[in-house]
């Protein structure tokens, strides 16, 4: 059966999220009572014999899952079910451990009203779609048993220095009612845009997010635009267009202004003093161009806009 995800968090006791691989099949074999879709199943520890596992014990009756299902490398969210019978110890070998094969004892929590959901989120892009309050719930909120984390890297460009990322090794996890509304958001994206492009509606929306962040910033800090515009004026800096020789008095003292710190690309506590002030970063664009160098994430730089034009 498939579904949409439209659904309200509070009608449920707690919300969990279970991360699993594409070698743990669907569970559409009767006899096989550990099957993806019918059980969430963990060992007792780990290898080490640490108990990393205890969580296992807290869904209760009546409780809703999501399930990631990772298939040919590519993690989805992929379906829900709900918890028909709190955690179990078996001893029983599960038909298909996987990596899990060493163990002797097990957790088991019964589900039913296992679905499909009809269109399934890729968690990639989920990520990168919703990179901003997924950054602030993690450090503001710190939710207990968070299945995602912010994922640092040496890189020195800020831009290319973090992403958001699912926790390795957690099987299972819980969802806060923010991540639950975003995946609920993401879904409705996909679901009222039927008639169109998948890929297109969603790009839209991103970019949508996008102009709203630096928009922000820009209202919180005029002194900034108001000295980028006077320094260069109202003609982009990249392709020379200005608004008032093509629109006339209609297009005059027009121009959008980019942040070479890529605001939309970091939460509001990141905005430091220096990136506040720093008129060198700040950049006089055209629509387009604007839009071209956040066509990727992260976003490209200025100097790579002007090579790509130069080439052109």
């Amino acid at each position: 059966m498939l579904f949409n995800l439209i659904m309200d968090y509070n009608i449920f006791m707690k919300v969990w999220i279970e991360t699993r691989q594409e070698r743990h099949a669907l569970g559409n074999d009767e006899r096989d009572d550990w099957a993806y879709g019918k059980v969430l199943w963990s060992p007792i520890t780990n290898k080490a014999g640490s108990k990393i596992y205890e969580l296992m014990k807290q869904p209760a009756k009546g409780d809703l899952v999501l399930h990631f299902y990772e298939t040919s490398g590519v993690r989805y969210y992929h379906a829900k079910s709900t918890v028909t019978k709190p955690c179990q110890t078996s001893n029983e070998t599960p038909s298909n451990p996987g990596s899990w094969g060493w163990a002797k004892e097990f957790y088991k929590i019964d589900i039913g009203n296992f679905e499909l959901i009809e269109d399934p989120i890729d968690i990639h892009y989920f990520t990168e779609l919703h990179d901003i309050p997924l950054r602030q719930e993690i450090t503001q909120d710190n939710p207990p048993n968070y299945p995602f984390q912010i994922k640092r890297y040496k890189d020195e460009k800020w831009t290319k220095d973090s992403q958001v990322t699912l926790k390795q090794g957690k099987y299972l996890t819980s969802c806060s009612n923010k991540l639950f509304t975003l995946l609920q958001e993401c879904s409705e994206i996909e679901t009222s845009n039927q008639e169109l492009d998948k890929s297109n509606s969603q790009v839209e929306y991103a970019e949508g997010k996008r102009k709203e962040r630096e928009a922000y910033f820009f209202a919180r800090n005029p002194k900034l635009i108001r000295e980028a515009k006077r320094l260069h004026g109202y003609k982009c800096q990249a392709c020379g267009f200005e608004f008032k020789d093509k629109y006339g008095e209609f297009g005059k003292d027009y121009i959008e202004c980019h942040h070479e710190n890529v605001l939309s690309e970091r939460p509001e506590e990141e905005w430091s003093d220096d990136v506040k002030t720093s008129i060198n970063d700040v950049k006089v664009l055209c629509s387009n161009c604007h839009r071209m160098i956040h066509h990727k994430r992260p976003a490209i730089t200025f100097q790579e806009l002007l090579g790509l034009l130069k080439n052109s």
